[in-house]
């Protein structure tokens, strides 16, 4: 039988039983403390920051990769703006 903890809550590494808290941060928070701040200026300048304000899952690429994503768009000539 395999035992699953509650939302917020998960399997402590102490080798105690049962399930401890997990301090849960905002998508603003978490992003700056892992260094991502490009999507997130992304996600305001787009309008759809607010939708992500809920409970969800978001897998946020490195500044890097936005970088990237934002040269692609700016200088490929296939890309279509409006």
């Amino acid at each position: 039988m395999r035992y699953q903890c509650c939302y917020g809550f998960e399997r402590s590494n102490d080798g105690q039983p049962g399930c401890t808290e997990m301090i849960m941060e905002n998508l603003e928070t978490t992003v700056k403390n892992i260094g991502t701040t490009e999507f997130y200026e992304l996600l305001e300048s787009s309008g759809i920051k607010s939708e992500l304000d809920n409970n969800v899952t978001v897998f946020v690429p490195s500044n890097d990769a936005v970088e990237d994503f934002r040269y692609l768009i700016t200088n490929d000539p296939q890309v279509i703006h409006k």
